[in-house]
């Protein structure tokens, strides 16, 4: 199953507002994941990525 880009973005946006820290983080990881897992190559989903590394970094979910 392919995810647009739109949808990753809905998602990202959405699990900032809506989630608890742990669902939040479980969510993040699992979008991330999935980001790494294609062979994308377009800037756009470079930036996705670096959004959700600052939001783990921010969020502590890294530690």
């Amino acid at each position: 199953m392919k995810i647009s880009i739109e949808t990753l973005k809905t998602l990202i946006m959405y699990h900032i507002s809506e989630y608890n820290k742990l669902e939040k983080m479980m969510h993040l990881i699992a979008i991330s994941d999935y980001i790494s897992k294609r062979v994308y190559h377009s800037l756009e989903v470079l930036k996705l990525n670096d959004l959700l590394t600052k939001l783990n970094e921010v969020h502590g979910y890294d530690k």
